[in-house]
């Protein structure tokens, strides 16, 4: 019963062009410059035969297509959620390798010879 209550809501959406003729077509065509929702008339007229067949569909299919769009969103939310934690690993492995690469390099100054400080020197500021 409330898929016929949904069908039949989708059934009473007017259309701009043609208020008093029921929508009964939606185009999800990217280059589509008509109105998404229209009438038979419409569909008569060929305002839509430059899209693919598949690009325009029943109304009655409308609602399951929006659902679907706004899963994809939460499915792309679950995916930078993912791509968050193994960049936060990622980060923790370069911040311990760089910190194990220069532990103790105050003692290691400390002790050069004047050509090792010359090349450090120069290593840091061309750097």
């Amino acid at each position: 019963m409330k898929q016929n209550s949904q069908f039949q809501q989708k059934q009473d959406l007017q259309y701009i062009d043609h208020p008093d003729t029921p929508a009964l077509f939606w185009c999800k065509s990217n280059d589509c410059d008509e109105n998404r929702i229209f009438c038979l008339s419409c569909q008569k007229q060929n305002k839509h035969n430059q899209h693919y067949n598949e690009d325009v569909l029943c109304i009655h299919e409308l609602n399951q297509f929006l659902i679907d769009q706004s899963k994809q969103h939460e499915n792309l939310i679950s995916e930078c959620q993912l791509q968050q934690k193994q960049t936060i690993k990622s980060l923790d492995k370069l911040i311990y390798g760089l910190s194990y690469k220069f532990c103790g390099i105050e003692d290691k100054i400390n002790q050069f010879k004047n050509y090792q400080t010359q090349q450090a020197l120069d290593s840091f500021i061309k750097t």
